[in-house]
């Protein structure tokens, strides 16, 4: 009888045992789904930035797995249910947090982009106003020859799409595509360096001479007409003489 009594025991250490290794399934101790699931809505109350979002989710994938392998397949459909709300909610967190990070970043490249805009005017060496108002108009003619390049090679690139898809994705239409869309780049990134230069024109005379350039046009155009007026006065007196 002791014997048997022993034997029962050894048998129940070893039972025992064998639910306490997995209970540790997959790396996490498994305790009921409703605790598990409670634990997974704390964590998920703290999430902020996108590596603690991913923590949140692969615990709970840890757990969810090792109830699938330890208990049964609806235990682990029940911790889903009960968790997937608060990752739901972790997910909404993060998305906050994340528009306040773009927003931010947006401000600092602004302000990066306005800093050395005004850098690049300070060291900017003058000519005369003529020259440059004829630097900032001869940009403005390239970019809006550019513009005009830039409808034609979008309304290009529409026309391919439809190629490519009535004809099944062929190679030689998406190379085509790809092609036009690095065109499109280069048209693009030039024209905001040719704006880029213009703008830094202008502050280079607000900064520099604390006018506006365009003030000049103005003088320039008045002493055009007037000079025009000299010539055609001076034409009607001989006309009369």
């Amino acid at each position: 009888m002791k014997r048997l009594f022993a034997k029962i025991a050894a048998y129940a250490v070893v039972v025992i045992l064998l639910l306490l290794a997995t209970k540790c399934d997959h790396g996490v101790k498994i305790t009921t789904p409703q605790r598990d699931a409670k634990r997974i809505a704390e964590l998920a109350e703290l999430v902020e930035s996108e590596a603690d979002l991913r923590a949140v989710e692969k615990l709970a994938t840890k757990y969810e797995l090792a109830y699938r392998k330890s208990i049964s397949g609806a235990a682990a459909m029940k911790f889903k249910r009960l968790a997937e709300p608060a990752l739901i909610a972790a997910g909404d967190r993060r998305d906050a947090f994340r528009e306040t990070e773009d927003y931010l970043l947006a401000q600092q490249t602004q302000l990066n982009d306005k800093l050395s805009l005004l850098d690049a005017a300070w060291q900017l060496p003058l000519t005369t106003a003529e020259e440059q108002l004829s630097e900032i108009q001869a940009n403005n003619n390239a970019i809006a020859e550019m513009e005009a390049t830039l409808a034609e090679l979008t309304s290009k690139k529409e026309k391919l799409g439809f190629e490519v898809v009535d004809k099944g994705y062929p190679e030689e239409l998406l190379a085509e595509i790809g092609k036009v869309e690095d065109e499109i780049s280069a048209n693009e990134k030039r024209i905001s360096e040719l704006q880029r230069a213009n703008t830094v024109i202008e502050y280079a005379y607000k900064l520099q001479q604390d006018v506006d350039i365009y003030s000049f046009a103005v003088t320039v155009e008045c002493a055009e007409e007037e000079a025009t007026e000299e010539v055609e006065t001076e034409v009607e007196t001989d006309y009369i003489e």
